[in-house]
């Protein structure tokens, strides 16, 4: 098939782009007339944690079936991963799966397997075809698990650490299925090996291209709509007021917010991790890091 993909840019994890989203693909179907609802779709990826935390994907999928707003189904593929930031899901809701919120609209749930790759692909095409002849929305509960933190600062380990050791002696998704394939004859080791550095130059490629593209903010705006709230770039004529803090404001801030109680026996990543956010603030030219900067 000859698809065309169009990815719209999530502001947080807070899945506030998710009306965007129906919103884009209702005014496609609506250009496209009649075959509109066939020939465009919403895909919208949600978190575990998310999906049943958040407003915004009950929101979309009670208003699936409302005339004016049906896009004629969507598929929502939740990444589950079987926690939330550093919550267990027994602790962030009080249903079985965090698809279950999905059921308040009668849209069919698969649960797979992330560790089987052939049984996502069976999963995902039954779930489009669902969608193409019924015309609701559908859900994906990929059952898998996060190898690594939530961001690059966060140890996993500190508040998993059963979880977390068994995480880390299991092989990973691609380690087991091609040592399927070798073992079944579907794929040589070089062939293997071929598809392997070929999907890697491509995401390389990618990343290049990426990073030496200029973007503006009229790069997303076809409009200066937003007024001064984009700022000098799209509107010189009126200055950003200057918002910050003092430098000795930030650096008094962050030595309190790293002070570990008197007599408090702090975990030994911990406290090492306190001790490095303590020193970012320490001297007259203080840098600190994204992990530290949301601290402050």
């Amino acid at each position: 098939y000859d698809l065309t993909v169009g990815l719209i840019p999530n502001p947080s994890h807070l899945e506030a782009v998710n009306a965007v989203v129906m919103g884009k693909v209702l005014q496609q179907q609506e250009v496209r007339g009649v075959a509109g609802k066939t020939s465009v779709m919403g895909l919208l990826i949600h978190g575990d944690a998310a999906f049943s935390g958040l407003g915004t994907p009950s929101e979309v999928m009670q208003l699936s079936r409302v005339p004016g707003y049906s896009t004629g189904g969507t598929v929502h593929l939740l990444i589950n991963n079987q926690i939330g930031f550093t919550t267990d899901p027994k602790r962030a809701r009080s249903t079985p799966y965090p698809s279950d919120t999905a059921k308040a609209v009668g849209a069919p749930i698969f649960h797979v397997c992330a560790d089987d790759p052939e049984a996502v692909v069976r999963v995902c095409c039954l779930a489009v075809d669902y969608r193409q002849r019924f015309h609701n929305d559908v859900v994906i509960d990929l059952v898998g698990y996060r190898r690594h933190g939530h961001n690059e600062q966060e140890d996993p380990s500190l508040t998993q650490p059963s979880t977390y050791r068994a995480i880390a002696s299991h092989p990973t998704c691609l380690d087991k299925y091609s040592a399927y394939c070798l073992k079944e004859g579907i794929l040589s080791q070089e062939e293997y090996e071929a598809m392997k550095n070929e999907v890697w130059e491509t995401w390389e490629e990618a990343f290049t291209n990426k990073t030496a593209a200029a973007h503006t903010a009229g790069t997303w705006l076809k409009s200066t709509w937003q007024g001064d709230a984009l700022g000098p770039e799209l509107a010189p004529e009126r200055p950003i007021e200057y918002t910050g803090l003092y430098l000795e404001s930030l650096q008094t801030l962050g030595q309190s917010i790293t002070a570990l109680p008197p007599g408090f026996q702090a975990h030994p990543q911990v406290k090492k991790l306190m001790e490095a956010r303590r020193r970012m603030v320490k001297d007259q030219d203080s840098r600190v890091d994204w992990a530290m900067a949301e601290q402050l």
